[in-house]
């Protein structure tokens, strides 16, 4: 298992606990998106969470983490963007 830092993107939470990093643990995309659910209590049918990292520089373009099976080295700082369900 691999340590990530998770934070909020556009997602305002009641609790002010849940801000700033979050630290978890995972071995894969979709396992640490199952904690990141499990953390935030997240329950909201409309929505979709979803992972995303970017490499530093200025031509790398985010990546989503959490539908890869094996999150790439230097993916340590997370964002956590939610989006609707599409119809």
């Amino acid at each position: 298992m691999t340590s990530y830092y998770v934070i909020l993107d556009n997602i305002l939470l009641r609790d002010p606990s849940h801000a700033g990093y979050t630290r978890l643990e995972a071995s894969s995309g979709p396992e640490l998106l199952e904690k990141v659910k499990a953390r935030y209590e997240w329950n909201h049918s409309e929505c979709v969470l979803e992972l995303w990292s970017h490499e530093p520089g200025h031509r790398n373009r985010p990546i989503r983490i959490d539908t890869l099976s094996v999150i790439p080295e230097g993916h340590d700082f997370l964002w956590i963007k939610a989006k609707p369900k599409r119809a």
